[in-house]
């Protein structure tokens, strides 16, 4: 298993306050830059290895990059120009990196006809390890070449219009596109929930892809991938009678996954 890919249990996670940026030295930016502040902002946060894996590893040659030297070092010229921000988990010596304000301005400018997601002032604990697997998930996923036009649960959230109606607390990790051209909702469940919570969500996605089944906003399918087998066996019981909606998997089968 790669590296870009491990993880591990976070059991609290609080901010440690980086050195001010003192003047913000003018830079020209790149295409792949505003894609880098884009894909923070829309996930939360991301790890140089994340960044590296997504925007530096494979080179304009087409072959891989060896080395993450040159996602380092612009990475930090995005800090230092205030596009980035830096910030540190409790239980965790490697940075993480946060969008700014100047970022997000910067891309309503410079892409006004995108969804541009605003940034956050950082990491909530609550749901880090969540947000964690989740990104890397996409990024597995996207690089098997099983998901293309990810739309964040933060997009989602702030682009209403991107969406159907999801219903209070319904609202999915992401949607994608699958391999086959068609939308799918996308859930990755890490803790336990009540049964009923399952169910509930169930039968509300069931219902959405049973009536907007003609709109060109709906989903085809949910794809739920699972950190333990006590939650893929909940919620096995509850999709067994829709096989044709739902799909499920381990965490562990999906970073396995080519």
């Amino acid at each position: 298993m790669q590296t870009a890919f491990s993880f591990f249990e976070i059991e609290k996670v609080t901010q440690r306050p980086e050195r001010k940026v003192t003047s913000s030295p003018a830079i020209m930016l790149t295409d792949r830059d505003l894609e880098v502040i884009s894909f923070v902002n829309e996930m939360k946060f991301a790890s140089l290895d994340d960044l590296y894996f997504k925007f530096f590893r494979v080179l304009k040659s087409g072959g891989e990059s060896k080395s993450q030297w040159w996602a380092r070092e612009r990475i930090s010229v995005l800090i230092k120009s205030n596009y980035l921000s830096r910030v540190h988990s409790f239980n965790e010596r490697k940075p993480y990196f946060l969008g700014t304000t100047k970022g997000y301005l910067t891309l309503t400018r410079r892409c006004p006809e995108k969804f541009n997601t605003r940034p956050l002032e950082r990491i909530d604990q609550n749901t880090f390890e969540h947000d964690k697997l989740l990104l890397k998930t996409r990024l597995k996923l996207e690089v098997d070449q099983k998901a293309t036009s990810w739309i964040s649960d933060r997009q989602l959230f702030q682009f209403p219009e991107l969406c159907l109606n999801f219903g209070e607390g319904n609202q999915p990790d992401a949607l994608y596109t699958n391999s086959n051209g068609e939308r799918v909702a996308f859930e990755l469940e890490v803790a336990r929930k009540a049964k009923k919570r399952y169910a509930d969500k169930i039968r509300n996605y069931v219902f959405l892809m049973r009536e907007q089944k003609d709109n060109p906003l709906s989903f085809k399918k949910v794809h739920i991938v699972a950190l333990n087998e006590v939650v893929r066996d909940l919620i096995l019981s509850e999709i067994k009678i829709y096989p044709q909606y739902f799909e499920i998997q381990m965490m562990s089968e999906v970073l396995s996954e080519k």
